[in-house]
């Protein structure tokens, strides 16, 4: 499909986005309005500006992206599942994003082509112990996946779908794209009840069993079902599995979730039918505090 210029971004909830506005709502306008059409070469250099810096990515993110990746493949593409792939794939794949990040001018004419690492970004290098970390956490996540047969029960079930990371699946919620990107559905037979499962490759402490629920409420819009779903986040670097049951009754509780956000973020719109969002002004700033210190978009958020 060609290109298209919209003034305005397109109008559209997920749960990161609602995350987002309940962190600081100064970061939320970057990241959904500020940076709009900020890859276009003619753009304001404000926007450039703001559009790179959402572009901005994590040792971390970079090797989570990597295994989900890897783990789309091997489930979906039959990749092998040895150490010698895992291992070649995620260390080129960080290494490249390190290299990447040396070349500063290429990132910035062309943010979505190149990677730059918020670290080097800020901080010009990378530190030693934020190195050997990865290097441990890779490490253990190769482990587990090996020493676990939960690959292989996956790929003998009667019924698999694999999500890749650049897949963008939404569903329409009253005229609002939902964007709701299960990693994997799978089912054991014909008759059983489905599994949805979310891998991690961070910490059990930073999810959010919202997130599994509204996997399993874009499987009821999706399918002729209305029986129970099971639900796994698999923690990949804790080397853990946390399942959960879930019925068809929470249908209306995400749909009020949903109905909330969507309410309390329209507040912030000068117009609902354009999305044309109000001054930044009014998108007030995170209190000052060391989650601010991490921002990718520290470098244009001017505290008084």
């Amino acid at each position: 499909m060609a290109y298209k210029h919209r003034k305005y971004p397109e109008w559209s909830w997920s749960l990161s986005r609602d995350r987002l506005f309940q962190t600081c709502l100064r970061k939320y306008y970057y990241q959904y309005y500020k940076s709009h059409n900020g890859w276009e070469w003619d753009a304001p250099e404000e926007k450039k500006k703001t559009y790179r810096l959402k572009k901005l990515e994590s040792l971390d993110s970079v090797l989570g992206s990597s295994v989900h990746h890897l783990l789309h493949r091997i489930i979906d593409e039959g990749l092998s599942l040895s150490r010698t792939n895992l291992d070649k794939n995620i260390k080129k794949n960080l290494n490249d994003a390190v290299l990447e990040s040396k070349n500063k001018s290429a990132w910035e004419m062309s943010p979505t082509k190149h990677t730059m690492l918020k670290d080097i970004y800020y901080d010009g290098q990378l530190s030693l112990s934020k190195i050997d970390f990865i290097k441990y956490k890779k490490d253990k996540i190769i482990n587990y996946l090996l020493n676990t047969d939960i690959i292989e029960n996956i790929k003998n079930s009667f019924y698999v779908k694999s999500f890749d990371i650049n897949t963008f699946e939404s569903f329409d919620y009253k005229g609002t794209k939902v964007y709701a990107i299960p990693d994997l559905i799978f089912k054991k037979g014909k008759n059983k009840k489905p599994h949805i499962i979310d891998w991690k490759t961070g910490q059990e402490k930073n999810s959010n069993l919202n997130q599994l629920k509204l996997y399993v409420y874009y499987y009821y819009q999706n399918n002729e079902y209305t029986g129970e779903t099971e639900t796994s986040f698999i923690y990949l670097y804790e080397q853990k599995c946390k399942k959960q049951l879930f019925n068809y009754k929470i249908v209306p509780e995400v749909e009020n979730a949903i109905e909330d956000s969507l309410k309390n973020m329209k507040k912030y719109l000068k117009d609902e039918k354009w999305n044309i969002p109000l001054r930044e002004e009014e998108f007030t700033r995170r209190k000052n505090d060391k989650v601010c210190s991490y921002c990718k978009y520290r470098k244009i958020c001017e505290r008084d």
